[in-house]
């Protein structure tokens, strides 16, 4: 269903310290005002906006003037605002959370990213990454210490697969994938028996625009992809997040970046949604892949991918759900079901004045109820 026809998509919910007075779509704006019956009693803040800024130079400058109180400042432009008056930055700060490049393994024939439809150097096929060759080309394109580095200026760490270090399931020995512009021609050769390398495809990869770091790994495959070879093509494009979300829900999408923020400190939260059919990134991720997880498979003793994730979540015993675990990352780490990017950490900006201010490693975004402002 589209989610504007949904019965819920313009209504407010909710029994919290603040109600919503204004949804300024246009803007992308919303304006809460206190709820002063909250049955804990009123919160501090009177009101709170909450504004989508998605160019970095009106954030930055808005920071700096006090016209804002707290800034979701692109990991890449944090050090223009560290060390400036009136300004704190507090990181790094625990994030339970992994951010993946994943695959479609069949399109939308109908979908705007795959241009011709077919692998005739203008398009590529519905089921162009159904192919586990291209899936482990674009593994090895990823500069994955550049982007910790100088993307995520540290703030960032590796991860096997799609698993943060500090959950159950977790294996540092687990191998991780390696940036190799030798092992990505090779495989880009072996495509769809020849055929890639000999025709070229072209594919629009999008990012969600504002999210820089996601913009520049986008680039970045992009710029090794089509050194490779001059007949592969790829166009980096932001769209607005909804829209993002509308085109991967509904299997428009080639590829997707995409991260996931914990709901609860279990392994399960992340095995399933990334690998499981009817997981929230999984089951984006074609028919194909849908079928690749549920087939049983003899080095998981004939059970499928998903019956092991489901026995993972049912059993009681740590032990074995660390094996269990550990298996559906084998298997996903061999035949790239995916490709882990970073487990992130996180960071802080707001004018010093903002008091009440905690971390909680598992929320996106603040809860407005602790906080007031002080000057």
């Amino acid at each position: 269903m589209p989610k504007e026809k949904s019965p819920l998509y313009a209504k407010i919910n909710g029994t919290g310290p603040f109600k919503v007075v204004e949804w300024d779509r246009a803007q992308q704006r919303v304006t809460l005002e206190r709820f002063d019956e909250y049955w804990r009693g009123p919160a501090k803040i009177k009101k709170v906006i909450i504004w989508n800024v998605g160019e970095w130079s009106t954030m930055k400058a808005m920071l700096e003037k006090g016209d804002a109180d707290i800034a979701a400042v692109p990991t890449i432009y944090l050090s223009q605002i560290e060390n400036t008056p009136g300004i704190k930055v507090i990181k790094p700060l625990p994030y339970v959370s992994v951010t993946s490049l994943h695959f479609n393994w069949n399109v939308r024939t109908d979908s705007k990213y795959i241009g011709s439809g077919k692998l005739d150097g203008e398009g590529i096929p519905p089921d162009f990454f159904s192919d586990e060759h291209l899936r482990r080309a674009f593994a090895y394109v990823i500069n994955y210490d550049a982007v910790i580095k100088d993307v995520l200026k540290g703030l960032g760490n590796r991860v096997p697969a799609d698993l943060p270090s500090t959950l159950l399931g977790y294996n540092p020995n687990l191998p991780l994938y390696q940036f190799s512009i030798t092992k990505a021609t090779e495989e880009f050769k072996k495509a769809w028996n020849g055929e890639v390398w000999k025709k070229g495809f072209k594919l629009t990869l999008l990012y969600n625009t504002g999210n820089e770091v996601r913009r520049t790994i986008a680039e970045m495959i992009k710029t090794y992809v089509e050194m490779i070879n001059p007949k592969f093509k790829i166009e980096v494009r932001g769209e607005q997040w909804p829209t993002y979300l509308t085109s991967y829900k509904n299997g428009y999408l080639p590829a997707f970046i995409i991260g996931w923020v914990a709901d609860y400190p279990d392994p399960h939260n992340f095995i399933q949604t990334y690998y499981h059919s009817a997981g929230t990134y999984g089951f984006a991720q074609g028919e194909n892949f849908k079928k690749f997880v549920s087939t049983p498979r003899p080095e998981l003793g004939g059970k499928s991918v998903n019956q092991i994730i489901e026995e993972a979540a049912t059993n009681p015993d740590p032990a074995v759900r660390q094996k269990l675990y550990e298996q559906v990352q084998i298997i996903a780490i061999n035949n790239v079901l995916g490709v882990p990017l970073y487990e992130t950490q996180t960071f802080f900006v707001g004018r010093t004045w903002v008091k009440g201010w905690f971390n909680n490693p598992m929320r996106p975004g603040h809860d407005y109820y602790y906080l007031w402002k002080e000057e």
